[in-house]
């Protein structure tokens, strides 16, 4: 009676244990005869057989019709008899974990071998579990960690490129930093705690540079920054902090963050001053560079380059009739090629630099243009064009007066804006009016 017990009971515990896996095996390692003892209904599907003789190979055929096939060659080097006797002669139990094929899908399943020492050493147990959702939560966890990992790893890296940066509760003000340089730290701004906006615009009197300090006192309100995220934009801030007294271009960005029912968001203080720094050379060069364009090289007056930019400004108030009155005046100097045929070009220049400088003397109010060799042209603003009329009677009178004197002699002409479509028609008649003054003042002159 007590050895029935035993028996029931046993099967009992051995069918509870059972349930945790797809099959087990009971396997004669000296015949290689094979009985399956349990299996469920999905394992039973694969059609594998239950009991039999030839254990080892059978399973070894078996495993290239029913296992995924990224683990054939794993599975077929590590599952020999020879392998799995070797191990369990030196471990208590062999193992290998690999996957089947349900259908169309892949599962994960574990190997457990083991031998039965209460019986004797030729008959080993093999259980084969089903882990698949053991594996795929590990590596869910794995990829989590990963994850996690990377972002740490990101947010560390974009937090070396700044100088600060701030974590801060919108419904409460509190506040703290969870990044810093040691030069930020130098300004000695609080790490955390309570009213982060009023602080901030406390401590911004004293560290920063004083030409900012308005504009950021404006700006940085908590009302501002709340309807500026409100909207979904980020805010953002251009300043200069001051270390050691030396002023440094930072820039400031709040972005928001929803956690639970709280109101959050990071602050970021970037230092941004090598790139300031270029951006202003880059303006200055730029401004070099255009001012070299404009300006004429030889007579120090604006170029025919700077004469094309304010005829297209021009040009644009005329098409949007908001343009001011003024008048173009055409000059042309006589004898230049005279000049630099008997007496060199150096003569020629000089004579370019004598009669721009009484064209400058004339027109004081009014941007001068070399657009030519010989050639010049004024276009005239405000006193000197409601005055036009007089300056060129006196600029015709001096001119009669150089050339009986035998010096410098400038033709001239002018006309006004009066409702013409562009500069070029203003320039023309401008221009026509000068051949005119031109041909008047050949009279005893050498030709050029």
């Amino acid at each position: 009676m007590t050895g029935d017990i035993e028996s029931v009971t046993a099967a009992s515990v051995a069918q509870a244990l059972a349930s945790d896996y797809f099959s087990i095996y009971y396997v004669n390692t000296e015949t290689d005869r094979f009985i399956e003892y349990s299996a469920s209904s999905a394992y039973q599907d694969l059609g594998i057989e239950t009991n039999g003789d030839g254990f080892f190979e059978l399973s070894r055929k078996n495993i290239m019709r029913v296992i995924y096939p990224e683990d054939r060659d794993m599975f077929l080097q590590s599952f020999t008899k020879e392998k799995v006797l070797a191990t369990l002669f030196a471990h208590p139990t062999f193992t290998l974990t690999y996957r089947l094929m349900f259908g169309d899908k892949p599962t994960y399943v574990h190997m457990k071998a083991t031998r039965m020492k209460d019986r004797d050493d030729n008959h080993i147990v093999i259980g084969v579990s089903n882990i698949d959702e053991q594996m795929k939560a590990e590596a869910a966890y794995a990829e989590s960690r990963a994850k996690a990992l990377t972002y740490s790893r990101i947010a560390q890296a974009l937090a070396e490129d700044y100088f600060s940066i701030y974590y801060v509760d919108m419904l409460t003000d509190r506040f703290i930093e969870y990044s810093s340089h040691a030069s930020y730290d130098d300004l000695g701004i609080e790490k955390d705690g309570e009213d982060f906006f009023n602080l901030s615009r406390r401590n911004i009197e004293r560290v920063m540079e004083p030409e900012d300090r308005g504009a950021f006192l404006a700006a940085f309100t908590k009302e501002n920054i709340q309807k500026v995220l409100d909207e979904n934009r980020a805010f953002t801030l251009t300043y200069r902090l001051l270390f050691n007294g030396v002023p440094t271009w930072v820039s400031m960005k709040a972005t928001r963050m929803k956690e639970g029912d709280g109101d959050h968001i990071i602050i970021g203080v970037n230092n941004i001053d090598a790139q300031m720094r270029r951006e202003e050379e880059f303006t200055r060069n730029l401004v070099a560079a255009r001012d070299m364009a404009n300006r004429d090289a030889l007579t120090g007056v604006k170029s025919k380059h700077a004469f094309n930019e304010a005829e297209e400004q021009l040009n644009r108030q005329i098409a949007e009739g908001k343009v001011d009155p003024f008048a173009v005046v055409v000059c042309d100097v006589n004898g230049l090629k005279t000049i630099n045929d008997t007496q060199g070009h150096r003569a020629g220049d000089a004579l370019i630099r004598e009669a721009c400088a009484i064209i400058c003397n004339m027109f004081k109010h009014s941007p001068v243009f070399r657009i030519g060799g010989d050639e010049f042209t004024i276009i005239t603003h405000g006193q000197d064009s409601d005055n036009i009329d007089a300056l060129m009677a006196k600029f015709l009178t001096e001119n009669e007066a150089r050339k009986a004197s035998g010096g410098v002699v400038i033709a001239s002409g002018m006309a006004r804006y009066n409702g013409d479509s562009s500069v070029q028609a203003v320039f023309e008649r401008a221009d026509a009016a000068m051949y005119e003054n031109k041909k008047t003042l050949k009279d005893g002159e050498t030709p050029r």
